[in-house]
């Protein structure tokens, strides 16, 4: 025969409903808390990059702000990656390229015969920081072209190397004068074409039209010479001899938040390039090939302004596709 016991029943069932209340309740304030925890986190963003935005506009931003902490979230947590991502000063943003477009041809050719000019064999790695001729990273933010500014560091890097001399160089210049010619990958035979580059201070502001009559070259080069396309060794070669202005594709919001380590995109392109670098150096870190590349995004981007490439990549990124340096 069955014993009921009404009591029991009634208090075990009292304790279920207390049980399932408590758990609503607990979810509901653990939620109130992460969302508290986000909104500090947010909060601090913004302070820490003095981000203000308009009522209309900080929905949006916001929006584009978490959807990329989610990104760099899962991006630090895999085990399958040599990069680490951060919510850096453009983590509100979808990743917008300005309209800088460099022409690969079929062929990219040398002066004369194709290859580097043959000189002592580079060592395994190398950093021109080291011999103090490269430039301090400049701040473009993104708002234009930045192929002007790496040129006129090409140029400083250069004419450091040969003179022992570090001038900071006309970038408003290289915009004025030589813009079309980044475009079509002949840059350094502008420069050469227009007696080379005034200072900064000779040549201060971008008025859209070339005027350096006004001013007396700082720096000269000859012409310029290009790696040929997409080899690596070659490209080498030509950092070893002097710092080189190379396009890639950095399209990606992986390099876009890029915060320290060596870059590999699966999906970057070596034919679609649409930002332009310098590379500075290169190495090798745990059995992993890199290229050191100053970027012109400010100090507070990547590595102090510097990102490593993955270098004999399959031309990653198309760090080959595209180089060219002054002689």
């Amino acid at each position: 025969m069955r014993v009921v016991y009404p009591q029991l029943f009634s208090y075990t069932k009292t304790m279920i409903n207390w049980a399932y209340t408590l758990c609503i309740v607990t979810t509901v304030l653990t939620a109130l808390a992460c969302e508290a925890s986000i909104e500090s986190e947010w909060r601090d963003w913004k302070l820490r990059y003095n981000k203000q935005y308009s009522p209309e506009e900080r929905e949006t931003r916001m929006k584009i702000w978490l959807n990329n902490r989610e990104y760099v979230y899962r991006h630090n947590n895999r085990a399958d990656v040599s990069y680490s991502l951060e919510l850096n000063q453009y983590a509100d943003e979808v990743v917008r390229r300005p309209s800088f477009k460099v022409e690969v041809p079929v062929e990219m050719s040398m002066k004369r015969n194709g290859v580097v000019n043959k000189g002592p064999s580079p060592p395994t790695s190398w950093d021109w920081r080291y011999k103090g001729v490269v430039s301090p990273v400049r701040n473009e933010d993104q708002k234009g072209d930045v192929g002007p500014i790496v040129t006129t560091e090409c140029v400083e890097s250069y004419h450091a190397i040969h003179t022992g001399q570090r001038v900071s160089m006309s970038v408003a210049e290289a915009y004025d004068c030589c813009i079309q010619s980044v475009l079509i990958a002949n840059v350094f035979s502008c420069v050469h074409n227009i007696g080379g580059l005034c200072s900064d201070q000779s040549y201060p502001s971008y008025v859209g039209t070339c005027h350096n009559n006004t001013c007396t070259a700082a720096a000269k080069v000859k012409g310029g010479k290009s790696v040929p396309r997409g080899n690596e060794e070659q490209l080498k070669m030509a950092v070893f001899q002097t710092p080189v202005f190379a396009v890639v594709d950095a399209s990606h919001s992986s390099f876009q938040l890029y915060r320290r380590g060596i870059y590999y995109e699966p999906e970057c392109s070596a034919t679609q390039l649409d930002h332009a670098i310098l590379v500075i150096g290169y190495g090798s870190m745990d059995e992993k090939d890199f290229w050191i590349c100053q970027n012109s995004w400010g100090t507070a981007w990547g590595m102090q302004g510097y990102i490593l490439m993955s270098r004999n990549k399959n031309n990653q990124c198309g760090i080959a596709s595209a180089a060219q340096y002054p002689y």
